[in-house]
């Protein structure tokens, strides 16, 4: 893209990462995608003891359920993820959270590609008013999943 070019955001896999979000179901691509985020964050995020469990498709099943854990500074952290038929969005909002209670002020960006993929960029709030003045940030409300009511009470089998 162009407009990540003027903005210093030039190489793939260095300044940002692409993501397919049909790919979620391949068994490592949130690893894949967590080891990603950490290269473009230049290891500012650099979760150590990275574990994903999924339980995978079943049948009569419309989604699925992700685990990521992983330690930071010593800190433990786990997420829970619904798969339908896009990953789900969470992993981006939560990610940023746990990297402001790090004291990581950088925050990773999601940029609109008008097809299933997703860029995600890695800077800081200037950045993030420079990208959605260009109009190219990802809009999120869109890409958050709704879950069911008792989403926190599923457990992995």
């Amino acid at each position: 893209m162009e407009i990540l070019k003027k903005y210093g955001i030039a190489d793939a896999g260095k300044d940002y990462t692409w993501f397919d979000l049909e790919s979620f179901e391949e068994s490592d691509s949130y690893i894949k995608l967590i080891n990603n985020l950490a290269i473009i964050s230049k290891n500012k995020f650099a979760p150590q003891n990275l574990t994903v469990g999924n339980e995978g498709w079943t049948e009569n099943r419309t989604h699925y359920i992700s685990e990521i854990n992983f330690e930071i500074n010593d800190n433990q952290y786990n997420m829970r993820l619904l798969c339908e038929k896009w990953f789900d969005f969470d992993l981006i909002l939560e990610l940023n959270k746990i990297m402001m209670q790090e004291g990581i002020k950088e925050q990773f960006y999601p940029i609109r590609t008008d097809d299933q993929s997703l860029i995600i960029v890695f800077g800081d709030t200037l950045l993030k008013e420079k990208l959605a003045s260009e109009n190219v940030l990802e809009n999120t409300d869109q890409l958050i999943l709704e879950k069911p009511l008792n989403f926190n009470s599923l457990k992995i089998v």
